[in-house]
């Protein structure tokens, strides 16, 4: 029998703070360079001469000052939507760097509460995967530890000692046991 359906909800905010600010810091990255980019073509193209045919008017004028003004008239519009698109992009980049922090940092509370039993998975394209992998292995080998103290105390006699093994372990969640040696 199929196991129970569960929605999965979109989450394009994992990370607010994060995402935000690369997403403006992406946004007015490109809005510096696209400036830069005009203000290096208006020196270059300042002592030529523009002929514009606009709605039966014929405007001449200094290259620099015609493209400003058409890039005035129709750069909201591009400005929006390049503003969009970049935003769209960065949140769709900053995913592979924003959920890898987040399961790392839910995985890092769950083993500050004792509980050992969670693990990291990452989907394939996300950062970290090595980071993630170190993590999930010193868990396994702090399980497995705690795991042997459990044993160990359990052998013991009746006595301080034991109790206070059997304490220390037994304020841990550990996984399921696994027949992996290492």
């Amino acid at each position: 029998m199929a196991g129970k359906y569960h929605r999965r909800k979109r989450n394009y905010l994992i990370n607010k703070d994060l995402q935000g600010k690369l997403g403006f810091g992406y946004l007015l990255i490109t809005l510096v360079g696209s400036l830069l980019l005009a203000a290096v073509f208006a020196v270059s193209s300042a002592d030529y001469l523009t002929i514009s045919y606009d709605n039966n008017a014929i405007e001449v004028g200094s290259t620099p000052l015609i493209l400003l003004g058409e890039l005035a008239r129709s750069g909201g519009f591009f400005l929006l939507i390049g503003g969009i698109l970049i935003i769209i992009i960065t949140i769709v980049l900053t995913h592979k760097i924003a959920g890898p922090l987040y399961r790392f940092e839910q995985t890092l509370k769950a083993m500050h509460e004792r509980r050992l039993d969670q693990r990291i998975s990452l989907r394939k394209g996300d950062e970290g995967q090595e980071l993630g992998t170190l993590i999930n292995d010193f868990n396994q080998r702090l399980s497995d530890d705690i795991r042997r103290i459990k044993d160990v105390a359990d052998k013991l006699d009746e006595g301080q000692e034991k109790k206070l093994l059997q304490e220390i372990a037994n304020r841990y969640q550990l996984p399921e046991k696994t027949d992996k040696t290492d």
